[in-house]
Order: structure tokens, then C-alpha cells, then sequence
């Protein structure tokens, strides 16, 4: 089958469908050899790839092609099967990267399904600036990621290798998992339910948090959050914090990551270890009143947890797909 032919996709033995129910949320990923790199897909430069696979724990439905151009999918979107309430990663543009594609015919043809998307940008091809990530950014506005700012490390100045793949896909998914936090209809708000850890309940109209087993109550505006672990109560400061972009986050990898030291562990964000700030409340490099040569803070397992996801949802934004932006879960 030629890559652009108007009919169904097949995907294994099933057409285009998760086999959940026409109204289930899908997470679909299509494009070029980044859309199968990212995804795992193998692929030639004779016919697409396409597979069912789960991207950092979340169901998903792959199409990509070694060499697509981004007109090339005008004709495959209407096939796979896209409906109300998915979503829709597109990574295309790494073959046209020094001319302006139009990317308006495939996300129109996603909308009117009544889908979601996020068009993720080519990296920093053979480290040119090029035309076309400019250009898609001026048409997609926020619905464009633009992986240049991840600084990637390219294998042969166009794709990336397989440790920095791994990196994009997560940086890609936080992003999807923040823009779409709001809109449980989508495949990755879906996937919320399945986390390893209770989900956080917000009960908006009182103004209280349930996380865990303890609760805090979710004054306006709130200057600080208070975790109760077991028996221990945990302030983190969020007063005068600037939170970085996402490309900033991501920029070496998982922004937060939990580290055993000894029979305690300890929890980091962007590099720098939570530590006990001056006035007693955990804090971390970067934030108001860290005292110097701060060691620190250690916490067991299940108290890290809780810290590195409060900090993750709250203070960077990152939501509830904890799997995307927290290493050592």
C-alpha cells in the first residue's frame, strides 16, 4: 500500500479501532522515522509501520513511514480511524526541513473528528536552523512542540539515539499530559486512572485536596502546599517560584528524579536535591530562602514519592502521568 492511498489502515487483524468502544479515548502517534523511532516501529522506505504499542504506560496506536513528507499524510489522516475525544501526536517535518509544508489540511481533518493534537517539531537537523520549524510554530501556534530546544543528540544529524529518543518521548508526553490535564476525555487524562498511586482528588467548590491518605485545604491563592505522609507533615514553599519551560525541564532528562541513599531516599528537580529551607519547609536550589550548604532532606520511599509528585504536579505542572517526568518512581 502506498503511503497516501484514501482507504482503511489495517492495523494487525483489526482496522483502525482500539476494540474499546467507538466513544473510548485513543492516543494515536503518526508520521515519519521519528514518529517510528519515538514509537519503537520499524519501518522501511517501501511501507508504514503500524502497531499497537503502550508509550510510557499508555496505550497508543502508531502509523509512520521512513521519508514522509508532511503533504503525504493529508490522505492517510481521514483512514486510522481518529474520532471524538483522542489524541494525536504528529511528528513530521524532519523531511521537509528546509521548506514550509502546510501542516492546516491534517490538523483541520483531526479537529473536525473532534480530536486533540500536538505536532512535535523536527530536532536541530545536522544542527542547521531550517525553515520549516519557524514556520509550523507561526501556523500551530501552542499545538507546536519544538524539540530543537531539547538539544538532542543526533546519531547521524537527523535522528536521535536510542537513549535520546526515550528522552523525547517522555518530554513529548509530559507536554501532551500538561496541555490536556484539563480534558479527562483524552487518552492520556484516561490513563490517570490506571497510575500505580492513588489519584489526586480535587474537590474545587471546598477548596480541599485529598493526596494519599492525608488532606490539606487548597486555600486561593495558595503560597504553600501541605502533604501529610503517615504521620509526618510535609510544607513545600511555592512562593515567588518561575517555572521553567518545558524544554528547560526536560533539558537532561526526567526533571525530577528519586535516589536510594542508604535506607532513605532523596529527590532532586532539574539537579538540585530538596533540602529543608531556612524557615524548616522543604524547598530546592533556585527558591526563596535555601540555606547554603543545605544537605539533603531524606525521606522513605513512599514520602519521596508523594514529594517528587506533588512538586511535579503543582509546581511545574506536569500533571499526573508521574511516569513522564519522575526517574526512580
Amino acid at each position: 500500500m502506498r503511503l497516501g492511498q484514501a482507504e482503511s489502515i489495517s492495523f494487525g487483524n483489526r482496522t483502525a479501532g482500539f476494540g474499546l468502544g467507538e466513544d473510548a479515548p485513543h492516543l494515536f502517534v503518526i508520521g515519519d522515522s521519528q514518529a517510528c523511532g519515538v514509537t519503537g516501529c520499524g519501518s522501511d522506505s517501501t511501507k508504514p509501520c503500524t502497531k499497537d504499542t503502550t508509550l510510557n504506560g499508555t496505550p497508543a496506536r502508531v502509523y509512520c513511514k521512513v521519508g514522509a513528507h508532511t503533504s503525504e499524510f493529508t490522505a492517510v489522516v481521514p483512514t486510522l480511524g481518529i474520532g471524538r475525544g483522542d489524541t494525536v501526536i504528529i511528528f513530521l517535518g524532519s523531511n521537509d526541513y528546509d521548506s514550509k509544508p502546510d501542516p492546516t489540511p491534517i490538523v483541520r481533518a483531526i479537529e473536525a473528528a473532534g480530536a486533540s493534537y500536538l505536532w512535535v517539531g523536527p530536532p536541530a537537523i545536522r544542527g542547521k536552523e531550517g525553515t520549516a520549524p519557524a514556520h509550523l510554530q507561526s501556523v500551530l501556534g501552542d499545538k507546536y512542540f519544538d524539540s530543537r530546544a531539547l538539544n538532542l543528540q543526533l546519531r547521524d544529524g537527523i535522528h536521535p539515539t536510542a537513549s535520546e529518543f526515550a528522552r523525547w518521548r517522555a518530554a513529548v508526553l509530559a507536554e501532551v499530559a500538561n496541555k490536556l490535564k484539563s480534558t479527562p476525555t483524552t487518552a492520556v487524562g484516561n490513563s490517570l486512572a490506571t497510575l500505580r498511586r492513588p489519584v489526586v482528588v480535587v474537590a474545587a467548590v471546598l477548596g480541599v485536596a485529598a493526596i494519599g491518605g492525608g488532606i490539606y485545604l487548597a486555600t486561593r491563592p495558595v503560597r504553600r502546599r501541605l502533604v501529610v505522609v503517615g504521620e509526618t507533615r510535609h510544607r513545600v514553599r511555592s512562593a515567588r517560584w518561575v517555572k521553567p519551560s518545558h524544554a528547560e525541564m526536560f533539558a537532561n532528562g526526567k526533571p525530577i528524579v528519586i535516589t536510594k541513599m542508604g535506607r532513605k531516599y532523596t529527590v532532586t528537580v532539574m539537579g538540585h536535591p530538596v533540602v529543608r529551607g531556612s524557615d524548616g519547609k522543604l524547598t530546592f536550589q533556585g527558591r526563596s530562602d535555601v540555606p547554603e550548604g543545605a544537605t539533603p532532606e531524606k525521606f522513605t520511599k513512599d514520602d519521596a514519592k508523594h514529594i517528587a509528585h506533588q512538586i511535579g504536579h503543582y509546581m511545574l505542572g506536569l500533571g499526573d502521568f508521574v511516569d513522564t517526568y519522575i526517574e526512580g518512581y
